[in-house]
């Protein structure tokens, strides 16, 4: 069944994902510069070496411990919803809360047919909670609808 919209509801559509369009640039903009200055500290060396033995000049000391802004310890982690048939009204949600020692970065939210997909955080005992939620189906045949969630988990 096809609904045919009125101008007045095209414009509030078209309203609402301007307005989405410019939050998600805006989230997107943040988490660059997060990385950008995560990757200038971890370029900074690590302490000289000891000195030799009785004063000689001995053999280069060990690199100090990684910085913390060393990206390769990071690791990517994704989530996915039960599934649900796909229905006009159905709502799929799936989340993940940072846990003691580790920070989420890039945190996006996908799906496989909803019609809208939100990503929303929160913050509770020191603690940050990401939350996908998609919304309606596209209805194009797949047998269940998925919500997804994929970020970086990165060592703090």
């Amino acid at each position: 069944m096809k609904k045919n919209l009125s101008s007045l509801e095209e414009n509030s559509v078209a309203t609402q994902l301007e307005t989405f369009k410019a939050e998600i640039t805006a989230q997107l903009n943040e988490v660059k510069t997060e990385v950008t200055n995560i990757s200038i500290i971890s370029k900074i060396p690590g302490p000289n070496g000891p000195p030799g033995y009785n004063g000689t000049q001995g053999p280069p000391g060990p690199s100090g411990p990684p910085g913390s802004g060393n990206l390769t310890l990071c690791s990517y982690v994704s989530g996915q919803s039960a599934g649900k048939s796909p229905d006009l009204y159905a709502t799929e949600i799936v989340e993940k809360t940072e846990s003691n020692g580790k920070k989420f970065l890039g945190v996006n939210c996908d799906s496989n047919d909803a019609k809208f997909v939100t990503l929303a955080s929160s913050k509770s005992g020191g603690k940050r909670k990401y939350t996908c939620t998609c919304t309606g189906t596209l209805a194009k045949g797949d047998a269940k609808m998925y919500c997804y969630i994929h970020l970086w988990e990165c060592p703090t």
